[in-house]
């Protein structure tokens, strides 16, 4: 039998990303023998997979971090590129430098985990799922292994300036040098890269849709006059939850059953504004189901008619969430940010950015009268945009032909 090519993959937290990395691990495993590095894995991978758990090394190598940072041209590059940034966030300058700083240690100190656990070697595939301090702490050393590929996904956090504190994406002009391959999940996400480093197209830069698997044995669709609307996201101020229980506060001639799968910090805060909103409106029932295992959504999906899914979020990549809904065959609302108005084209309605409680109400009620020719149309033109963008099985047998070929 062959031997197989090893494959290192870097992760955050397993449990979340695994939702992510879902059944793209099974056709790597065909190919490739596997080492997931992540930070936390509360349910381990299965044994087919060596798994490593991050561990921080000893605080003395953040001082040594600290010190090598100084003497690191990569460094000075960035300071002065972080004194200078222009973002859509407004920082100050020593905010953007103390990032940078910050990003070169906390890269260290993984560096040090990676190279005590013999991580590095010649002739291997590196395949960073962030493009974050763990893609540069592998590309730094990279020079080394010549023999070796690095590919890195890229999706929100890692990739837009608004999604951090300090509004700058600190070492991404050296770490793209070093990259043999850099996947986005959104064509908004690789135009607005090349377009903020100032990048040309080139077949480093690909576009590689992340996607869900077909689990869309339905109950038959009947049309009706009441409507079951969906959320699924986190509970924070970047996915607005809240800004739906306003917009159904809204709606008075038209029977709502709203059902919101996902928890974060402002869940109470949300909870107690659905009280006050809507407990008291005849036509508008809720359940706020917190954090629940991914196969209770589908679950969920197979056993109820979901009219619409409903997404308030101010910064999005390809979200799963809306894929998975997506391949249901369920419309989408979401508001015209990011990557939504190439995603769903089509395949629901597109509200005001800003996406005022208002404008989604008036989308709800768009659906909730539309001719029942045209709500199957739709139904079904959702689920062939899934099929051809975002079958997860198509998307990841096309990827790790990708892998292979490096």
């Amino acid at each position: 039998m062959e031997e197989k090519k090893k494959l290192y993959l870097l992760l955050d937290d397993w449990d979340n990303d695994r939702n992510f990395v879902g059944r793209e691990l099974d056709v790597i495993y065909d190919k490739f023998d596997v080492t997931i590095v992540c930070d936390t894995a509360h349910t381990p991978p299965d044994d087919r997979f060596d798994c490593l758990i991050y561990k921080e090394p000893a605080k003395y190598h953040m001082l040594k971090g600290m010190f090598k940072a100084l003497f690191d041209k990569d460094t000075w590059t960035e300071i002065m590129r972080a004194a200078t940034y222009r973002s859509e966030v407004r920082s100050h300058a020593l905010t953007r430098i103390s990032e940078a700083l910050r990003f070169y240690v906390k890269s260290y100190l993984y560096y040090v985990f990676l190279k005590e656990n013999n991580c590095y070697e010649d002739g291997v595939i590196y395949y960073l799922y962030w493009n974050f301090r763990k893609c540069y702490a592998i590309t730094h050393e990279k020079d080394k292994y010549p023999n070796s590929r690095v590919i890195s996904r890229i999706h929100g956090y890692d990739l837009y300036d608004d999604q951090i504190p300090s509004g700058f994406q600190p070492f991404k002009p050296v770490m793209d040098r070093k990259l043999d391959k850099l996947i986005f999940v959104s064509e908004h996400g690789m135009e607005y890269y090349l377009s903020k480093y100032h990048l040309d197209k080139s077949d480093k830069y690909e576009l590689r849709c992340l996607g869900t698997s077909d689990h869309a044995k339905t109950v038959p669709y009947i049309y009706r006059n009441d409507i079951e609307i969906v959320s699924c996201s986190r509970v924070d101020q970047i996915k607005r939850v809240g800004r739906i229980a306003e917009a159904l506060s809204y709606i008075n001639d038209v029977t709502v059953h709203w059902t919101h799968f996902g928890s974060g910090v402002l869940l109470e805060e949300v909870k107690k504004h659905c009280k006050e909103l809507l407990d008291d409106k005849a036509n508008i029932t809720y359940e706020l189901k917190g954090q629940v295992d991914n196969a209770a959504i589908h679950a969920f999906y197979r056993e109820h008619q979901v009219d619409v899914f409903v997404t308030a979020s101010s910064s999005e990549g390809n979200p799963v969430s809306v894929m998975e809904a997506m391949s249901y065959g369920i419309p989408i609302i979401a508001p015209a940010i990011c990557n939504f108005p190439n995603m769903i084209k089509g395949c629901g309605i597109l509200v005001p950015p800003d996406c005022k409680a208002e404008d989604i109400a008036d989308a709800i009620g768009k659906l909730a009268n539309m001719p029942e020719k045209d709500i199957r149309q739709l139904r079904h033109d959702v689920r062939g945009k899934w099929d051809r963008s975002f079958n997860g099985d198509k998307n990841n047998n096309s990827f790790v032909e990708l892998l292979d070929s490096l």
